[in-house]
C-alpha cells in the first residue's frame, strides 16, 4: 500500500470516528476576517460534505466561484454562482454545482478541502486527482487548504503534479506555509 493510499484510510478512518464533531468551529469567521477584506473578490468555494467545514455562508459579498462539472470534458471547472439555491444542480457525485456555466473573472482566493495537510501547503486529496487537474487550469492569487485541526499532519508525500497551498485554515487559526522546511 503507498504512503498516500495509507495515510487517506487512517484519516478517512478518523473521519468515520466522528473526530471532526468535536471541533470548535466559532473562531472560523474571526480568521477569515483577519486573513483580508474578501468584498468585491472572486472567491472559489466548495459545497462541503457534512465532515467537511463549509465556508459559503461567510463570503456573501464576494463573487463566488464553485466547482463544476463539464460533461464535456470530463474534468471539472470554475462556475460563477449567485449564491441563489434554485441555480444549484447535483453533480454527478451528488454535490450541489452551478446549473450554468457562466465567465469567470480572475481567481483571487480559492479555498481547498482535503483529507488532510501538512505545514508547507502539501495536499492530501481524495485520490482521483480532480483538484489538481481544476487548479491546473486557473491562475489563482491565493490558494488556502481548509481542515479541521486533526487533519494538519506531519507530513504529506507530495507528487510533481500535486499543488501546494499558500495557507491552512483550521478551527485553530490561519497557517501560512513554510516551503523551506
Amino acid at each position: 500500500m503507498t504512503e498516500k493510499r495509507a495515510l487517506r484510510k487512517l484519516i478517512r478512518q478518523q473521519i468515520a470516528e466522528g473526530l471532526w464533531e468535536n471541533e470548535d468551529l466559532s473562531n472560523i469567521p474571526q480568521h477569515l476576517q483577519d486573513f483580508a477584506d474578501f468584498a468585491s473578490k472572486s472567491v472559489a468555494l466548495y459545497q462541503a460534505d457534512p465532515q467537511e467545514i463549509s465556508l459559503i455562508d461567510f463570503f456573501v459579498e464576494s463573487q463566488i466561484l464553485l466547482p463544476r462539472f463539464s460533461p464535456e470534458s470530463k474534468l471539472y471547472d470554475f462556475s460563477l454562482w449567485s449564491g441563489e439555491l434554485n441555480e444549484l444542480q447535483k453533480g454527478p457525485y451528488d454535490i450541489l454545482e452551478p446549473k450554468l456555466c457562466r465567465e469567470l473573472p480572475a481567481i483571487d482566493f480559492c479555498f481547498i478541502p482535503a483529507l488532510a495537510f501538512d505545514r508547507r501547503g502539501n495536499r492530501l486529496g481524495r485520490g482521483g486527482g480532480f483538484y489538481d487537474r481544476l487548479l491546473a487550469k486557473y491562475s489563482i492569487g491565493v490558494k488556502v487548504g481548509v481542515c479541521y485541526d486533526f487533519q494538519l499532519i506531519g507530513e504529506v508525500p507530495k507528487e510533481d503534479h500535486d499543488f501546494t497551498m499558500d495557507f491552512i485554515l483550521s478551527p485553530s487559526g490561519l497557517l501560512k506555509c513554510d516551503r523551506k522546511n
